[in-house]
């Protein structure tokens, strides 16, 4: 994991966890929390040009950063380069000058930030943890493998599972055909865990091992064909889109032509909601466009699209675009699906009108922000990168109600406390 990819989810964890701000519990994964309260700040300097000093604290306040921390903060800031500070003769702080440039260096320097704040290895296994769950639900005893695997010990992998359930980051479900307890991400998977355990505890090392390659390589370019993907056998791609760990999306011609393109569950950090089972909700329709659009690009039998961004930018802003033999030929599915409208302009071509712009936009931003060539000879691996649209606002788990505190944890805590009663050293 690259340095902005933890410092996104050091994030998006310190968003979730600081509900337990006033619990105890908190203090387990302090390093965390003010990390991504540091960030937080940083997000919201941005772009703000100069800001005074009383601006300042009170940014900092909404933050959850107490104005005594905030003069070290602003300076470890100011010496990665992200502030300028300007000072009146007695050295206070009169107001400081951002230059964030870019939001992948304020999860860059959270990642710097959470290290420099030394934190316990239990809670630094908290996130490869999430980001394993994001990819998929696993046995605690596979997570636990794969996490020591990375240098982490046994009781600190059990202790970082421990804290992730207590926060609700985490769930658990017992299989108990198999004597098996999955672990899984609440917001991505609750929706499909009843439908997928079963298949899940069921696997061996290796299928896991080759579904969690499949998911990383799905994540990083969602819409891929089914046929194109190289991570894990034919026949783990098909079980996996049958029982629904990948979303797949069936694009059907009038001309009998079908092709199936692959999404995975982080998909929703379009921020079009989470996903259903059928093609109905916003989600499944910004995937079915885009989809569409793939195959425009990949398989289209005479004209290809060449240019999709431009053609959804026409689409967007002028409410339609095209004249082409293909519009009235291989897109049936947003026309049934009421997002686009084709309508016959000259012989055999025709162009789309928009229905649902809403639809239209959130397809068209997840272009924008990937990549998508003119087929796969030129662009092997196109669409959309997962790593460029994904927010931590949008992966961030669901608070869940069962949330609380972890026995385990608490035992631990009181025994400390006792301990240090016994041997006179309460205070």
């Amino acid at each position: 994991m690259d340095e902005e990819a933890r410092g996104r989810w050091l994030c998006a964890i310190g968003k979730h966890v600081i509900r337990f701000q006033q619990d105890d519990q908190a203090t387990y994964v302090y390093a965390i929390l003010r990390t991504s309260q540091e960030a937080d700040l940083l997000m919201r300097l941005r772009r703000q040009g100069r800001v005074t000093a009383q601006q300042v604290k009170t940014f900092a306040r909404a933050c959850g950063i107490p104005v005594q921390e905030l003069s070290d903060i602003l300076r470890a800031q100011a010496d990665a380069g992200l502030l300028g500070l300007d000072f009146d003769a007695r050295g206070q702080l009169v107001s400081l000058t951002e230059e964030i440039f870019t939001e992948a260096a304020v999860f860059k320097y959270a990642a710097m930030r959470f290290e420099q704040r030394q934190p316990e290895q239990s809670e630094r296994a908290i996130v490869p943890l999430m980001d394993l769950l994001s990819r998929l639900p696993l046995d605690i005893d596979q997570v636990t493998d794969l996490l020591v695997r990375e240098g982490f010990s046994e009781p600190d992998v059990r202790e970082a599972v421990d804290l992730a359930a207590s926060f609700g980051l985490a769930q658990k479900r017992v299989v108990p055909d198999f004597e098996s307890e999955l672990l899984y991400n609440e917001y991505l998977w609750a929706h499909k865990i009843d439908r997928v355990q079963a298949v899940l505890a069921g696997l061996r090392d290796r299928e896991t091992n080759d579904l969690l390659a499949l998911m990383e390589e799905i994540g990083q370019a969602q819409g891929t064909p089914a046929e194109a993907l190289t991570a894990a056998p034919k026949h783990l791609v098909d079980m996996a889109t049958r029982v629904g760990l990948v979303d797949g999306i069936k694009i059907k011609t009038m001309s009998g032509r079908e092709k199936v393109f692959t999404f995975s569950p982080q998909f929703d950090g379009l921020g079009a909601g989470r996903a259903t089972t059928e093609l109905a909700g916003i989600s499944d329709q910004v995937k079915l466009l885009v989809a569409s659009i793939q195959y425009g690009v990949r398989y289209s039998e005479d004209f290809r699209l060449d240019a999709p961004l431009a053609f959804m930018n026409k689409l967007v802003n002028t409410g339609e675009a095209g004249d082409a033999t293909p519009i009235g030929r291989d897109y049936i599915l947003v026309e049934k699906y009421g997002i686009l409208r084709t309508v016959p302009t000259t012989g055999s071509r025709a162009r789309f009108e928009v229905v649902k712009h809403d639809i239209v936009t959130a397809a068209r931003d997840a272009l924008a922000q990937g990549r998508l060539g003119s087929g796969p000879e030129t662009s092997p691996r196109t669409l959309v990168d997962q790593r460029d649209f994904l927010s931590p606002e949008a992966m961030r788990l669901r608070l869940a109600d069962a949330a609380g505190a972890s026995e385990v944890l608490e035992k631990k805590h009181l025994a400390a406390i006792r301990e240090s009663v016994q041997n006179g050293s309460w205070l």
